[in-house]
C-alpha cells in the first residue's frame, strides 16, 4: 500500500514538470549511467525500442567486483515510465563466507525528465519494489525476506532524430 501511495505522489509531483515534454527525440536507443537496480546497482542502463519503450538491459557492479545486472522491459509515455525486470539488487555476506549477490524481480515507476530544449539529455529518477527475493534466517532462526523498496537515480542520453 505504501508503494502505491508513494508512486502516486511521485507521479503527481513530476506530472507538472514533465507534462510540457511532449516533443522528445524519436529515439530507438537510450543509454545512461546511474545507481539503482535498473543500472545493475552501479553502472549503465540501455533501453532499446521506440521512444523509451522496449527491452531494458542494466549492467554494472555491486560490491567488491561482484557483477550486477537487470533484464526486463520498459513502457514509456512521454516522460513517465514503468518497467518490470529481474536482476541483482544488492549483496550479502553470511559469517565469513564470500559475498554473494541477491537477485529478485522488480517493478518500478519513474520519470525521465528532459534537460534543455532538445531533451536529448535526461535525469532518470524512479521508485520500485523487489519481489521474490531469497529469504534468510536470522540468529534466532526467524525467516527474513530480502524484498525491499529501491530508488533509481541516473543521467541518460537519447539517440535519434527529432521531428
Amino acid at each position: 500500500m505504501r508503494f502505491i501511495i508513494t508512486s502516486l505522489l511521485i507521479f503527481s509531483f513530476f506530472f507538472n514538470v514533465g507534462f510540457s515534454q511532449t516533443k522528445l527525440p524519436n529515439s530507438y536507443v537510450n543509454v545512461g549511467l546511474g545507481l539503482g537496480m535498473n543500472y545493475g546497482v552501479l553502472g549503465t542502463k540501455t533501453v532499446i525500442g521506440y521512444r523509451n519503450s522496449g527491452i531494458m538491459i542494466g549492467l554494472g557492479s555491486v560490491s567488491g567486483g561482484l557483477f550486477g545486472y537487470e533484464i526486463g522491459g520498459q513502457i514509456s509515455k512521454e516522460w513517465f515510465y514503468a518497467n518490470i525486470g529481474y536482476g541483482v539488487f544488492g549483496w550479502q555476506q553470511i559469517n565469513n563466507n564470500p559475498k554473494e549477490t541477491v537477485e529478485a524481480g522488480d517493478i518500478l515507476i519513474g520519470a525521465m525528465l528532459g534537460m534543455g530544449q532538445a531533451k536529448r539529455v535526461f535525469i532518470d529518477i524512479g521508485l520500485g519494489h523487489t519481489f521474490g527475493a531469497q529469504t534468510r534466517k536470522d540468529f534466532l532462526g526467524n525467516s527474513i525476506s530480502l524484498d525491499s523498496f529501491n530508488l533509481v537515480l541516473g543521467i541518460g542520453f537519447r539517440l535519434g532524430t527529432k521531428e
